[in-house]
């Protein structure tokens, strides 16, 4: 999962794992795991409750700012004109449930026992690669891998190089289910590998 959609996988193969089922793994690009450090937030977080009960569709949460997406201008118009995309300010209801999930996140860490590959561009302004770090290195799992990116952003699939993502990913799958294991060309800097 890339950005929220890091945070969501996660919670979601946590799930997967309690209840069973069968996991190779998780690949986080840039995940939406920890908290962003700012002041707005962190004077909005104690009365999160109460606004979040009296004015829940109120967009007065700081989302993350286009042009901190990628180091493309191309990418950022296109990231603001997708219709799937909200930037700006962000719902109450919406920041209140994403920074909870946050928070649940970093209490079940130590229980992800699946293999997990976090991914992170070292230019990252929206989400601290560093988080990334700390949630590889706080899982109980032995397979377990942190691939920092030299020079990337956070839409790390379209900057220029993204082609590098894709094969860190897929010799990541392929050593876990069995396919060919030569992948060639990767130029990335490993930051922690277990």
């Amino acid at each position: 999962g890339q950005s929220w959609g890091g945070g969501l996988s996660s919670l979601a193969a946590y799930d997967l794992q309690t209840s069973g089922e069968g996991l190779t793994g998780v690949i986080l690009t840039s995940p939406a795991i920890e908290r962003p450090d700012e002041l707005i937030l962190k004077i909005q977080a104690p009365f999160g409750n109460a606004i979040r009960a009296a004015v829940p569709a109120a967009k007065i949460v700081p989302g993350a700012p286009p042009l901190m997406m990628s180091s493309s201008s191309e990418e950022v118009t296109r990231y603001v004109q997708d219709p799937l995309n909200s930037p700006g300010n962000m719902p109450v209801e919406t920041a209140q449930s994403t920074a909870l999930a946050m928070d649940e996140i970093k209490k079940l860490k130590g229980g992800f026992v699946f293999p997990i590959l976090g991914i992170h561009g070292s230019q990252d302004k929206v989400l601290a690669p560093s988080a990334t770090e700390r949630l590889i290195e706080g899982v109980s799992s032995k397979d377990k891998k942190f691939v920092k990116l030299e020079g990337f952003w956070h839409t790390c699939f379209h900057e220029p190089g993204w082609m590098d993502v894709f094969k860190i990913m897929e010799q990541w799958l392929q050593e876990r289910t069995g396919g060919d294991k030569q992948s060639e060309g990767l130029e990335t800097e490993t930051s922690v590998s277990a």
